[in-house]
């Protein structure tokens, strides 16, 4: 991996780096935790943007 692009509550988004047919290559991967999404507490935040560093 080599960032972290976005962590929210129930999703990341990270750029990694691979090798495809011997070339290198940087990517782009996102996870999304639907258990987490679930939770109430996510769901009542999601209309509110949280601030980016």
């Amino acid at each position: 991996m080599l960032a972290t692009l976005g962590d929210a509550p129930f999703y990341a988004r990270s750029s990694i780096a691979h090798c495809v047919d011997g070339e290198d290559a940087i990517s782009t991967h996102e996870s999304l935790d639907l258990d987490r999404f679930v939770n109430p507490v996510v769901k009542a935040m999601l209309p509110f943007r949280m601030p980016r560093v």
